[in-house]
């Protein structure tokens, strides 16, 4: 099965291909483990490269290879009871940034119940093994692996301009499995006497647009004073552009108080 963004597949296979060196290493790992794993047909041996590129190869106790590019780092989404130690790690480094053109800082690896609970942005993978993780998934209502099925090549390139990012000058942008979270910063050409009502006017805006808060602690890179933030659907990315709302809550929030201005200064 090969689903998901097909430029991220073409990588995948690449460094599927250059990593294939791993899989006795892994079969023998995760083997002299298989007497206390409950799901032996999920059971996984998954090497990750976090980056702004969360790929990952796995192979399972077949000697089948998994490709997946993954939204999250699969080791922060989901737990791995048993972890690998690498006998190279600045070799599978370099292979990855020849692959990929990216360095992550490091590489992770251990015994997984595959899926990981983060959705999947491209997946490669036999059809036996693909197919009934997939139905699986079905089942229980939800998307990781099948997830894939519904991003192409134009979601891949708004994540890519979004995530992690100013999208304004004034707005800042993260993804994640949750969704969009966008933070508004207080504007710096704002007396601070004001930033009480400027919160409360964007407040009446998120109301109106009906649009959800994030979390703070979706927000951890920006040091300067959160205003207000909300959240959008991950799904949304591909028929809307976040960019634009931002830019029309801006401005919607600085007409009513230019507006509120002018009128205080009538009275």
């Amino acid at each position: 099965m090969r689903i998901g963004i097909e430029s991220l597949n073409k990588k995948l296979e690449e460094l599927g291909e250059k990593l294939q060196f791993l899989k006795k290493p892994s079969m023998e790992f995760l083997n002299s483990y298989k007497d206390r794993i409950d799901k032996l047909y999920r059971a996984v041996v998954l090497f990750s490269f976090p980056s702004d590129v969360n790929a990952s190869v796995a192979f399972n106790t077949e000697g089948d290879i998994i490709l997946s590019v993954t939204l999250s780092d699969p080791f922060v989404k989901s737990p791995s009871p048993y972890r690998m130690q690498l006998a190279d790690e600045k070799k599978l480094l370099e292979i990855f940034e020849e692959v990929f053109g990216k360095t992550p800082a490091e590489v992770k690896a251990g015994i997984f119940e595959f899926p990981p609970k983060t959705k999947f942005l491209a997946f490669i993978a036999p059809d036996k093994f693909a197919n009934k993780l997939i139905f699986q998934e079905e089942i229980k209502g939800v998307k990781y692996i099948s997830f894939a099925k519904d991003v192409d090549e134009n979601f891949w390139k708004k994540l890519e301009e979004i995530n992690g990012k100013y999208i304004t000058e004034g707005s800042f942008s993260i993804v994640d499995d949750e969704g969009i979270h966008i933070a508004m910063l207080a504007p710096k050409d704002v007396e601070v006497l004001y930033i009480p009502l400027l919160s409360e006017m964007a407040k009446l805006i998120r109301e109106k647009l009906e649009l959800k808060p994030a979390k703070f602690s979706k927000m951890p890179r920006i040091k300067d004073k959160i205003l207000i933030t909300f959240s959008l659907p991950l799904e949304s990315l591909s028929e809307s552009n976040p960019k634009e709302i931002a830019v029309d809550f801006e401005k919607r929030l600085k007409e009513g108080f230019n507006s509120f201005i002018r009128g205080a200064k009538l009275i």
